[in-house]
């Protein structure tokens, strides 16, 4: 018994760990995706950025 309670914890663990990792990864795609889309909208027209255009 008291091993199968630790296979479950480290199956827990394992998860929680992955869940923290794939939370950091999406967290530096946001900040990515946001300080792309700022770039655009200060360079303006004209300027491949297009403005602060919301469709």
């Amino acid at each position: 018994m008291a091993a199968g309670v630790e296979s479950i914890r480290i199956k827990q663990a394992a998860r929680l760990e992955a869940a923290q990792q794939a939370t950091a990864e999406i967290d530096d795609i946001a900040a990515k995706v946001r300080g792309s889309g700022r770039d655009r909208r200060e360079r303006g027209p004209g300027e491949g950025g297009g403005g602060d255009r919301r469709d």
